[in-house]
């Protein structure tokens, strides 16, 4: 029997993708629990931050593509409007989720998320710098 090119690559590539999935939701576990210790002033524990970071993402999947089917249309107005929604739904299930002694008001909820956004996207944007220095390097290679 022989082995189709095409079908191991696109394994490989859903493989790849499914690590990096679990990459991501792990870090943003940490990264996440270091935003309620800066907010908080309290460790969470990395079991509930991962709890509530992978319910956080099923519930900004489900946001997302409701919304998406009723504010698509808008364009980039529409994905800002998104945007602001995962907030408010991502600093609800911190609030839910995310409770240290008894509870956690949602204001310091939004805090916590905003935080938890900020460093994240810090995270991202220095990678992009990275990868764009990366391809610059490179470019008189490629042409």
């Amino acid at each position: 029997m022989q082995n189709n090119p095409f079908a191991t690559m696109l394994g490989f590539g859903f493989g790849m993708a499914l690590v990096a999935l679990v990459v991501t939701v792990l870090i943003s576990a940490l990264i996440l629990m270091w935003a309620f210790k800066l907010v908080e002033k309290s460790n969470a524990g990395y079991a509930k931050a991962l709890i509530t970071t992978l319910a956080g993402f099923g519930a900004l999947f489900i946001t997302n593509m409701l919304l998406m089917l009723m504010l698509g249309w808008l364009g980039i107005l529409g994905r800002a409007l998104i945007w602001v929604a995962d907030f408010f739904v991502f600093a609800w299930m911190v609030q839910l989720l995310l409770k240290h002694r008894d509870s956690l008001s949602y204001g310091r909820a939004c805090l916590v998320t905003l935080v938890d956004w900020a460093i994240n996207f810090g995270i991202g944007l220095v990678f992009f710098i990275l990868l764009m220095a990366v391809g610059v390097a490179f470019m008189p290679a490629i042409v």
